[in-house]
């Protein structure tokens, strides 16, 4: 048992937990956790360089084996919700002919004028029309006719 390796895994795991709490990004936690059981195995007459291999094997199959089903719980949509998504299924009102085909379009929805297209490539809406949100790509509202 050599001081300075118990003193160097302690600090590390302390690190790597810190810095995944700050970023919430799920890659230092399991560096963190192979520092973690490198530090058990500082407390045994272990060579450093063994504690090196049990850090790195341990870090890699913790991230190989649990990362892909911990993105899946946290974020099972696979899409980042944001505000603007509370818009989809409102009705909004046509501020500028929407005309895919030409390009242009703009609607006014809960407050905000947005550009818009329609769903459907053939569709016209004429100024004042009231239309449905389907969804959103990047700053555009994708609308169609309310039923």
């Amino acid at each position: 048992m050599v001081l300075w390796h118990i003193v160097f895994w302690a600090v590390l795991t302390v690190v790597l937990i810190g810095a995944e709490i700050a970023t919430v990004h799920l890659i230092s936690v399991w560096f963190g956790a192979g520092s973690l059981v490198a530090f058990v195995s500082s407390f045994f007459a272990i060579d450093f360089y063994v504690q090196i291999i049990i850090f790195i094997a341990v870090s890699i199959i913790l991230l190989l084996a649990t990362r892909p089903f911990v993105k899946n719980f946290l974020n099972s949509s696979g899409h980042v919700k944001t505000n603007a998504d509370s818009i989809i299924g409102k009705s909004c009102v046509v501020t500028e002919e929407v005309n895919s085909l030409a390009g242009t379009g703009r609607a006014f929805v809960d407050g905000l004028s947005w550009s818009a297209k329609s769903a459907d490539n053939n569709a016209i809406f004429k100024e004042k029309d009231v239309c449905e949100v389907i969804d959103i790509q990047g700053v555009t509202l994708i609308v169609k006719a309310i039923n």
